[in-house]
């Protein structure tokens, strides 16, 4: 994928996110107060804080998140299984860089799945994809790799990709690092969140049929969901747009 198609992906997502739209319109009202159009910066305030009012109070994302982790089914059946992969995204690089040991965010998850799946099927490959940074910050796929072989798993199963910046290239680069047999059955193994578009992703690269394993949910009931949770619902709304932008990205530049 070209850098330009990246950039609009990232700027999308940045656009939706509602804390970018807070300060977009703090930044209306303060053009509004400057040029002396007080009521009108007094009704985009207030505006502004019956929005943030309401995102605080009403799980607005939690439906949108919830619907698209529900997509696939959690602790899927499995037999026979040829390889498993490992979405980047759970790692930390500039904190492990600063404290010299590889740290995971709160899509931890992805990790400890991956290691139970690797002792479940000895034996079999794991392609572990996610690049971002450059030396001598550690990449996203070193990081985990790393943890993995702490675990104990063997590092010569451990397959690296080191390069990808996105869930296509993730795909992409990871299938020419592979080169899956046809008819070869990978597991897939993200957050469920992101699955459904991490597995279109995967099918439009030309991996053979992988096998979501979704790991890292975010939703809950909705009688949990509701009441203050003002971090929580923005996280999830936040979320739940990028996935959303992220898939029509994904149809709209590949």
């Amino acid at each position: 994928m070209g850098t330009v198609a990246i950039l609009l992906r990232q700027a999308v997502g940045i656009a939706l996110s509602p804390v970018a739209w807070l300060l977009a319109g703090l930044a209306l009202a303060l053009v509004l107060v400057w040029r002396g159009r007080l009521r009108g910066a007094r009704w985009l305030l207030a505006g502004l804080f019956a929005g943030l009012l309401a995102i605080s109070l009403v799980p607005l994302g939690h439906p949108m998140l919830a619907a698209r982790e529900a997509q696939h089914p959690a602790n899927p059946v499995l037999d026979q299984i040829d390889g498993i992969i490992l979405l980047g995204g759970a790692e930390r690089p500039a904190v492990s860089a600063r404290w010299n040991r590889p740290e995971l965010n709160e899509a931890a998850d992805r990790v400890i799945a991956v290691a139970t799946l690797a002792r479940r099927f000895p034996g079999v490959p794991v392609l572990v994809t996610g690049g971002h940074s450059a030396p001598p910050t550690p990449s996203e796929a070193a990081i985990s790799a790393a943890i993995l072989r702490d675990l104990g798993l063997d590092p010569a199963r451990l397959i690296l990709e080191q390069r990808a910046r996105n869930t296509a290239e993730n795909a992409r680069l990871g299938l020419a690092r592979v080169q899956p047999a046809p008819g070869a059955r990978w597991i897939l193994v993200t957050s469920a969140g992101h699955m459904p578009r991490a597995l279109a992703e995967f099918r439009a690269a030309g991996w053979p049929a992988p096998i979501p394993y979704p790991v890292d949910y975010r939703s809950t009931g909705w009688a949990d969901a509701t009441g203050w949770h003002p971090y929580r619902n923005m996280g999830q709304l936040h979320a739940a747009l990028h996935e959303i932008v992220g898939q029509l990205a994904a149809h709209l530049t590949d």
